[in-house]
């Protein structure tokens, strides 16, 4: 969430006008990521992954970086 907000306040800063998607986790499933905060926060979640079909209707815009949670779960 903090680089999320960072970005956030950029675009504010910098008066950017238009609509834009914030994407912080490329490449990771939602199951990933919860292993990964499961890990991180030693937490006692039960996270499984599902092996139907879905359909990911998740947009990409090249105009915004948001630091990927990839790199901040590493850091961590």
């Amino acid at each position: 969430m903090p680089d999320t907000a960072t970005t956030l306040v950029n675009l504010y800063e910098t008066k950017a006008k238009g609509l834009y998607h914030l994407d912080g986790n490329p490449g990771m499933s939602l199951y990933e990521i919860g292993l990964a905060l499961r890990a991180l926060l030693n937490a006692p979640w039960q996270v499984g992954a599902v092996e139907e079909p879905h359909m990911t209707l998740l947009m990409s815009d090249q105009r915004v970086a948001v630091t990927s949670i990839r790199e901040r779960l590493e850091k961590a």
